[in-house]
């Protein structure tokens, strides 16, 4: 399998889980809310700090930062990875527009 497949496939995988119901109720609300409760944000229209903006404690601000980057990487990996698929299908079509 060439890496452009696997993309696809994986892309393809990731849509379909981010349309069922689990991930629209359960994972995707709580992954969110974790990274806002972590970093803060806008809610209600007025702006709100974080825990990184509210601790003190030098070991409670690392673990903070680590799970901030943790949560952060993830999400980027998974919207990566389709955002990956999407520009090979749109190689693919132009290569075969060219032939």
């Amino acid at each position: 399998m060439e890496y452009e497949d696997v993309v696809l496939a994986k892309a393809k995988d990731l849509q379909n889980m981010m349309k069922t119901r689990g991930w629209s109720e359960i994972v995707y609300p709580m992954l969110k809310d974790m990274i806002f409760t972590i970093t803060g944000g806008e809610e209600n229209g007025r702006f709100i700090e974080g825990l990184l903006n509210k601790t003190t404690d030098e070991r409670s601000l690392y673990q903070l930062i680590g799970k901030k980057n943790g949560l952060v990487e993830f999400w980027n990996n998974l919207v990566g990875v389709i955002f990956e698929a999407d520009q090979i299908k749109k190689r693919l079509d132009n290569n075969k527009k060219e032939d």
